[in-house]
């Protein structure tokens, strides 16, 4: 029986739930009118995440991305940053850190792993296959600290954690930094699944009520 989180990203390491670059990494493309020749069919190395999209869309359609409605209740900013001119014009990338969590930082061509990471294992590329086991999901690594350089190390093999405590501290005193700014609202909802479900609420809701496709399983009430 595979763990739930199966799947293939190789020749990255790990795989989803850890913040090795096999379960953060993944693909994605730009086309149309909008990209200029000289960049079709290019490769762009620059760092991105996901909530830059948010900016990088608003500025497309020109509209203001600041969520002043939160400013005025002391919340923090938006985390999104517009990648346009990286995209359409092969500018350096605006975002030089991605903090993955309380125990892992991305900075420039950096990444520190503070805490234990599983999956850890590198895949084929033919996985999961008949030799595959559920115990590979629990094989942790970087209990004691990893860093790698990504660019020319993308496939997290060389631990550098010892041989360059320099980035270490350094990393460290970042990723201290970021902490204070998380945010987490806490909240807590119930459920719209009926009392008697024997299943996680989004499964049986894929189940009886989506055909089979995840969905919404809370609040519909509303």
């Amino acid at each position: 029986r595979l763990a739930e989180n199966a799947a293939n990203n190789w020749p990255l390491r790990g795989g989803k739930y850890s913040n090795f670059e096999g379960g953060i990494r993944v693909a994605a493309f730009v086309s149309g009118g909008f990209i200029p020749g000289k960049l079709r069919g290019s490769c762009n190395e620059g760092l991105l995440h996901i909530a830059d999209w948010y900016a990088t869309l608003c500025r497309l359609v020109g509209l203001d991305p600041r969520d002043l409605r939160a400013a005025s209740a002391a919340l923090p900013p938006i985390d999104s940053l517009d990648v346009w001119p990286m995209l359409t014009e092969g500018e350096k990338s605006p975002r030089e850190v991605i903090p993955l969590g309380p125990d892992a930082l991305i900075w420039g061509t950096w990444k520190l792993l503070t805490e234990a990471q599983r999956p850890s294992f590198w895949q084929g590329p033919s996985f999961p296959n008949r030799s595959s086991t559920a115990s590979e999901s629990t094989w942790a690594a970087c209990a004691e600290g990893c860093l790698f350089e990504l660019e020319q190390d993308p496939t997290e093999q060389r631990n550098l954690y010892r041989e360059r405590p320099d980035i270490v501290s350094r990393m460290i005193k970042r990723l201290e930094n970021e902490r204070v700014h998380f945010f987490e609202n806490n909240d807590s909802f119930s459920s719209s699944c009926p009392t008697s479900a024997s299943q996680h609420c989004a499964c049986w809701m894929a189940h009886h009520r989506y055909g089979g496709f995840l969905g919404p399983y809370a609040l519909l009430d509303r």
